[in-house]
């Protein structure tokens, strides 16, 4: 069993406290860079996962921080934490998402309609699609969009930025539609961000 050094959270050392940050955002980091390399699936599977202690991280840094301002501590928010804040605020004006993966002889859409109290989803290849309400409640939808922290993602992901170069492949797209209309969008080809497999899941419905 996982489980981060909470102990080090109880001293009253704001230095020291903002040394557990700095040190728990590298780890994070590198775990991070390490889930999204395209060789990351060949690896052996452990318990508990990667996953499973990048989410348990995050918690402490979490707390880490707010036991630093609860002492007086000015944090400093990253560019991408400062992403990651204002793209899960304006979930709640989210009023379509699009998501297309495929290759060449095959794609696949799916379309979640955030206009009414339940999510609409559409499945389909080509223009043919299925469409059915989520089980799941608009407000839980969004909750769970927002732990998947997609902010901070980049823009783009592609096998050749890790020295690799694949014909055709897999490409995908994620596009937020917002009431406003103005459009967030996320690219990848053969290479994906590191909690893709979550997002796949809750668009699922």
């Amino acid at each position: 069993m996982y489980a981060p050094p909470f102990g080090r959270l109880k001293t009253k050392d704001k230095s020291e406290l903002l040394k557990v940050i700095r040190s728990t955002k590298i780890k994070m980091g590198k775990l991070r860079r390490k889930m999204e390399s395209p060789a990351y699936k060949e690896e052996v599977i452990v318990c508990p996962s990667n996953s499973t202690i990048y989410k348990c991280d995050r918690e402490f840094l979490e707390m880490a921080i707010m036991e630093y301002t609860l002492l007086g501590g000015d944090y400093k928010e990253s560019k991408k934490e400062v992403a990651d804040r204002l793209f899960n605020e304006r979930l709640k004006d989210v009023v379509k998402i699009t998501f297309r993966k495929g290759g060449f002889d095959r794609r696949e859409k799916t379309i979640v309609d955030l206009t009414e109290e339940k999510p609409i989803f559409l499945f389909g290849f080509f223009g043919d699609f299925t469409e059915r309400y989520g089980e799941i409640e608009k407000e839980d939808f969004l909750a769970e969009l927002e732990s998947l922290h997609i902010g901070e993602w980049k823009k783009e992901y592609r096998c050749e930025d890790y020295g690799l170069v694949v014909l055709d492949g897999e490409e995908w797209e994620l596009v937020f539609e917002y009431k406003d209309g103005k459009t967030r969008s996320y690219y990848g080809h053969e290479a994906y961000p590191y909690n893709f497999d979550e997002l796949l899941s809750l668009l699922e419905g």
